[in-house]
């Protein structure tokens, strides 16, 4: 164990190819290494970058398993498994990563240039312009906790003036700040709402993208009901609700069937 634990550390912090006899090995390297997550990581990304690609998804699986979630994570092991030819599950974890790392721009770029790959092309998001499109930004700029954190300060700072007006209603401050009370009382209210929204969309999970190449969605929960269309890899559903080994979904035009569950993971 000894012997695979340094040759983790010296491939993972030296970046150098990685010793043919451990890469035979990397299921007991990597869990040799369980307690050092860092040289993990760093191994998995030299691994990649040796053009290991199989052995580096194992990496960033393992790190997962051990219940990591991080948005570098999920953006590695994205970049990993479209070199490899999997398009679904490289939109499902560009998707992930970028709840943890929403303006981050290679995230968002290489999501947008992994879709364009998309069969079902007509089944992209929709991308809105103007005011709608100006609020969705607005909402994706910020992850779940740091739209928490904006709304805790916005609370602050609005409290502060509000309080500052009851106390000194005549006061320079007071009449000069009033365009500021009203700024702050509606970014504040828009935060709650993209918080409320995040918080739904984080317990309901009902975001999911589909892993196989082709699944027939059916009319009912089963074989024996018959195939109303057909879904391709990468393609983003609802979920509506569950049946033992069976999803119900709804697309973005209104059309709903159902999947075999193992077809599609939630986001």
């Amino acid at each position: 164990m000894m012997k695979r634990l340094s040759i983790c550390l010296f491939a993972a912090i030296a970046f150098v190819p990685v010793p043919a006899g451990a890469a035979t090995d990397l299921p007991q390297v990597y869990d040799s290494c369980s307690g050092n997550r860092g040289a993990i990581f760093r191994l998995a990304n030299s691994l990649y970058e040796q053009g290991q690609l199989a052995q580096a998804e194992a990496g960033y699986q393992f790190l997962l398993d051990m219940g990591i979630r991080n948005g570098y994570l999920h953006y590695n092991l994205a970049n990993t498994r479209f070199r490899e030819g999997q398009l679904g599950p490289a939109i499902l974890e560009y998707e992930r990563a970028l709840e943890y790392l929403p303006r981050n721009r290679d995230i968002r770029h290489n999501l947008e240039f992994v879709r364009n790959l998309m069969v079902d092309e007509e089944l992209k998001p929709v991308l809105y312009g103007g005011t709608m499109g100006f609020l969705i930004r607005l909402h994706s700029l910020l992850n779940l906790r740091e739209n928490l954190l904006a709304v805790a300060l916005l609370l602050w700072m609005a409290a502060i003036l509000y309080a500052w007006r009851i106390i000194h209603p005549d006061s320079g401050i007071t009449r000069r700040t009033g365009w500021l009370r009203v700024t702050l009382l509606i970014l504040l209210l828009f935060g709650v709402l993209s918080a409320g929204i995040k918080i739904y969309q984080n317990e309901s999970r009902d975001r999911a993208i589909i892993l196989a190449a082709v699944s027939e969605v059916r009319t009912g929960p089963g074989e024996n009901y018959s195939a109303a269309f057909s879904l391709h890899e990468g393609t983003a559903v609802k979920v509506e609700s569950r049946r033992p080994d069976w999803v119900q979904i709804r697309l973005p035009n209104g059309l709903t069937g159902w999947l075999p569950s193992k077809d599609l993971e939630v986001i």
